[in-house]
């Protein structure tokens, strides 16, 4: 029987043991296998006998009519002894492997051209062929996808920044692929997006629309997926949304304690939620404070921590500090905590006499009020005053207190002049004012208060001196002679009862001196001296008789004061 007579022979053996046992139905009926273009396939193949005493001869596996593998025991021996045959385009790719009761044949690297229809053929030495079918379905995964924005710009960063409370628009583009794949997007693990299309150009894509950001979806991790096979894992790239969050809360820490002028504190301000940082600034009195700060910043970049040196000053206090706070994304939102300063320091002390005033024009029998001006934080304890550097009494009728910051001079006179001190003290420490000087200003007056009588001879030169007491110091005197005898009838002398003797003085420092030189007896009588200052003019003038001079009266009260062997004192008056 030739082996085309015995081939139509075994297929009709088939038919009839068919008709017979109702399992060949599944034996002959398509099995599904799946593969992807450079995996592997595996098609099983039962090669047992139906009855316990025939074994295979011969197992040929087929694509479509055309053989491509075999296994061949017609020459007898062990398993291992076949002899096995490949088709040129799968002698590196294909491997058979045989046991006593069953087969596979394993197709590595498998490319879309192997996909269709393949069989199994088992030819035994008594019992008829048996075939098994199977239909290799190939997948060719996506060969690459590709990120967008909604204006087709890629998207080449593993983050999407997005404003808070604003949309994502992004576009997944999956290429190549057969069958077509499916695109969906996941986040954080979750299916959220399915609804893909197909594109020309053998593609596919998902536009993912995210309204609203919230917080939560800070550092989400977005993945789109493209496949069509269960076999591999499906391509897939992710994104990690990156939102800009504005500032939630910004705070001073600390109490807001009283600060002492002078020392040097640290406040620290607290910034939560924003993202990026948060830019940080400092005011006082509503001026930006430059320098002076540090920041340091959580590992998550949620807390930003500012802290400030100042080295608050007595007008401090009273003033706003402010920490502000804001995020170079949400140009109108802005932040801000906020402490009245509490400075407290030494009282600071101004003496001055009182606006209505002038200090340089206070005169005898005006009343002068000195007000001790005071700055202080706490309040002061007490008020002091001195004067020339001794401690003012109040039983004196000279000066009196209004609330104890403004001393009261009545009727202030010359001898009221000298040094004025105000002092101070609270918990922060004592002060003391600046000396005020109270000059007193007054009209020329004699010093002497007494009419001085100066004796001369005829023709003898005399020296008169006119010192007053002013201030400030006379600048003007005016001299004038009266006669002794100028009611005389009889004076025929020819010379003025009264006359000015301004032309023979001289003048300076305040003090005057004229010379006088008595001629006649009518040159004998009164010399009178006024003097100016810019107060006014002398009310009285200083009165000197110039009398002749006669002959000493005898010394009297004589005795000897001292004595030796040569030498005698006598002290007489």
């Amino acid at each position: 029987m030739s082996v085309s007579e015995l081939k139509l022979f075994n297929m009709l053996l088939i038919t009839v043991f068919c008709s017979i046992v109702t399992k060949c139905i599944a034996e002959t009926s398509f099995m599904q296998v799946e593969a992807v273009v450079g995996g592997n396939a595996k098609f099983p193949c039962n090669i047992s006998s139906v009855t316990p005493d025939d074994t295979m001869a011969l197992v040929i596996w087929f694509k479509g009519e055309i053989p491509i593998y075999s296994y061949d025991l017609r020459d007898g021996g062990e398993l291992e002894d076949a002899k096995h045959w490949a088709a040129e385009d799968i002698i590196d790719r294909a491997q058979y492997t045989v046991t006593p009761a069953d087969s596979y044949l394993v197709l590595e690297s498998v490319m879309e051209a192997d996909g269709g229809q393949i069989k199994c053929r088992i030819d035994f030495y008594h019992t008829p062929t048996r075939n098994s079918f199977f239909n290799l379905t190939v997948t060719v995964p996506p060969e690459s996808m590709e990120l967008t924005d909604p204006t087709g710009r890629a998207v080449a960063i593993s983050t999407m920044p997005v404003i808070e409370g604003e949309s994502l628009q992004i576009i997944c583009l999956a290429l190549g692929g057969k069958p077509v794949p499916k695109v969906r997007w996941t986040l954080n693990e979750v299916v959220i997006d399915e609804s893909d299309e197909q594109m020309s150009g053998n593609s596919v894509r998902n536009v993912l629309v995210l309204d609203n950001l919230e917080r939560r979806h800070l550092g989400s991790q977005l993945t789109c997926q493209a496949s069509n096979t269960k076999l591999i894992p499906p391509l897939s790239t992710t994104v990690a949304i990156e939102l800009y969050l504005r500032p939630l809360e910004v705070k001073l820490l600390g109490e807001n304690l009283a600060l002492s002028a002078g020392s040097k504190y640290e406040v620290a301000c607290r910034c939560s939620g924003s993202r990026p940082p948060a830019n940080i600034t400092w005011w006082k009195g509503g001026q930006a404070l430059r320098g002076f700060t540090r920041e340091t910043m959580s590992s998550d970049g949620n807390v930003t921590l500012a802290t400030l040196t100042i080295d608050p000053q007595p007008n401090d206090s009273g003033k706003t500090l402010s920490c502000r706070t804001s995020n170079i994304h949400y140009p109108s939102v802005e932040l801000q905590d906020s402490w009245i300063l509490n400075v407290h320091f030494a009282p600071i002390i101004s003496l001055n006499v009182r606006n209505d005033t002038n200090s340089s024009r206070i005169r005898e029998g005006m009343d002068v009020y000195l007000e001790c001006r005071i700055q202080a934080n706490p309040p002061v304890d007490k008020i002091l005053w001195t004067y020339n550097g001794d401690k003012l009494n109040f039983n004196s009728s000279n000066w009196e207190t209004k609330e104890n910051q403004t001393l009261i001079l009545k009727s202030v006179s010359r001898k009221l002049s000298g040094v004025y001190t105000c002092l101070t003290s609270n918990a922060e420490g004592e002060s003391a004012s600046d000396p005020f000087v109270l000059d007193v200003k007054y009209e020329p007056s004699c010093s002497s208060k007494h009419v001085v009588v100066q004796g001369t001879a005829r023709g003898e030169e005399l020296t008169v001196a006119c010192s007053v007491e002013a201030n400030p110091p006379a600048s003007r005197f005016k001299w004038t002679f009266n006669s002794s005898s100028s009611s005389d009838s009889n004076n025929s002398s020819g010379r003025n009862a009264s006359r000015s003797l301004d032309a023979a003085a001289v003048t300076s420092g305040g003090r005057s001196v004229v010379t006088y030189r008595p001629l006649l007896e009518t040159d004998f009588g009164t010399i009178l001296c006024s003097a100016e200052n810019e107060m006014g003019i002398q009310a009285s003038p200083c009165v000197f008789q110039i009398v002749p001079a006669g002959k000493p009266d005898p010394p009297h009260n004589c005795s000897i004061a001292s004595r030796s062997h040569n030498w005698v004192q006598v002290s007489c008056s």
